[in-house]
């Protein structure tokens, strides 16, 4: 690579920093990603390691059940975790559905979103 072209590259870099300075970031982004948690901790969490003696587990635990008796009477380890997996969405959607009747405003969309892969989760059963 020649000195030139070198020279050219540089200078367009910094061409192209000061174009784009007026375009910032909102303040918001940063403060998310500082929240952030890691995705992968140390102790790897699993529906099996949980307790569920919170409200919240035991009407996950009644959802897998009603699940298993609609579906599949004894199911393997894929058909058990997606009931697990429909039972979380569905209590999502519970709570969302309980906060909107209370006057909240809630995210229709994710509400739709949250309905659709819960059917296509039990679909698969």
């Amino acid at each position: 690579m020649g000195v030139c072209t070198r020279y050219t590259q540089e200078t367009s870099a910094v061409a192209n920093q000061k174009r784009w300075a007026k375009y910032k970031q909102p303040a918001g982004n940063k403060s998310i990603i500082a929240k952030q948690r890691v995705t992968m901790p140390d102790e790897l969490l699993t529906f099996a390691s949980l307790n569920w003696s919170t409200k919240a587990g035991r009407r996950i635990t009644a959802l897998v059940d009603q699940y298993k008796e609609h579906y599949c009477k004894n199911p393997n380890a894929s058909q058990s975790d997606k009931m697990y997996e429909a039972a979380f969405l569905g209590l999502r959607m519970e709570n969302m559905a309980a906060r909107a009747l209370l006057g909240e405003p809630i995210d229709d969309a994710l509400y739709a979103l949250l309905l659709n892969a819960q059917r296509r989760t039990l679909d698969s059963l």
